[in-house]
């Protein structure tokens, strides 16, 4: 029984499946963040652009 759960253990099949996935979701999460950040300061910079115009441009 000991060897059994010894060789589930060491067992490796399917474990890059699973890598793959793991590092997807983190190249997605930092993406997000990466593209929520930039946006953010795009929108600051239109922003006080749009500031600097008399009457506030809107």
């Amino acid at each position: 029984m000991a060897d059994r759960i010894l060789r589930f253990l060491n067992d490796e099949s399917g474990a890059t499946s699973s890598e793959y996935a793991i590092l997807a979701s983190l190249v997605a999460g930092v993406a997000v963040a990466v593209v929520t950040g930039f946006g953010l300061s795009v929108r600051a910079l239109f922003q006080k652009a749009q500031d600097a115009f008399p009457g506030g441009g809107g």
